[in-house]
């Protein structure tokens, strides 16, 4: 398995990599948070999962898939959790000139293709936008995972829960236990019920963490397990291996090699 860190290479030694590796060679960014998790998580909790994932994705991929994981991004854009003590937000614009700047280094280094692995909604869109931008501009082959969109494990949260459950619920409290379980605070974890749904029939409503709850948060903490975040863990991390492995053999836009 050829899995580089980005931040350990030398210079030399990253452009050796890029030609040796024909054409096959993926970046992999973590895009996290730091923001409010109600009172039974820690600010970091997005960080944490989102390194989490990319660290079982990569233990998961063939040898035939060569990755070089760029510096984490811990801080993203979370306006809507500003209420919050603890909260750190970057404004969408110096979000996406960061997110562009990695895709500028990636077009210099000659690298073509980018997993992005989000683990924050509020980052969504700076994401989709940045990504069309550097698409057209350096014809970089770009894959947004965000993994409460990936299928959901069959024995995990059940469907009412992960759309009610959508900020410290059960989904992030178990995967924190499974990752970090000395900085979850299971005590503290109720069910957060919803005051005000941020939906409209089928459309979305924009929301602040404190539309959701007092406390900021939204769904089943109190059902979450250390067993259920390790199976949680393996099954988002499989997925991402997928989407890892086939952005490495996607084809490049008509005019771009690497």
């Amino acid at each position: 398995m050829a899995i580089h860190s980005w931040s350990q290479l030398s210079a030399p030694a990253l452009a050796e990599l890029v030609e040796s590796s024909d054409g096959a060679v993926v970046a992999v960014v973590m895009v996290g948070a730091t923001e409010q998790h109600g009172p039974h998580l820690p600010l970091g909790t997005d960080s944490v999962i989102g390194h989490g994932l990319v660290e079982q994705a990569c233990a998961q991929l063939p040898d035939t898939v060569s990755v070089v994981v760029m510096p984490p991004i811990a801080v993203g854009a979370s306006d809507e959790h500003s209420h919050f003590a603890g909260t750190i937000s970057l404004p969408p614009e110096v979000l996406a000139a960061h997110l562009t700047a990695y895709g500028e280094a990636l077009a210099r280094a000659g690298i073509g293709r980018w997993v992005i692995v989000n683990a924050h909604g509020g980052n969504v869109g700076v994401i989709e936008s940045v990504a069309v931008s550097l698409r057209q501009d350096f014809g970089l082959v770009i894959a947004k995972a965000y993994y409460p969109k990936f299928a959901a494990m069959p024995d995990g949260p059940d469907a009412h829960e992960l759309k009610h459950g959508l900020h410290g619920g059960q989904l992030e409290t178990s995967l924190m236990s499974a990752l970090e379980p000395e900085r979850v605070d299971m005590s503290k974890a109720t069910h957060f019920e919803i005051a005000h749904p941020p939906w409209a029939g089928q459309a979305p409503l924009a929301w602040l963490a404190e539309d959701l709850n007092p406390h900021g948060v939204a769904g089943r903490a109190d059902a979450a397990s250390d067993k259920e975040g390790k199976a949680l863990l393996a099954h988002y991390g499989a997925a991402l291996a997928e989407v890892i492995a086939a952005t490495a053999t996607h084809p490049l836009p008509a005019g771009r090699t690497d």
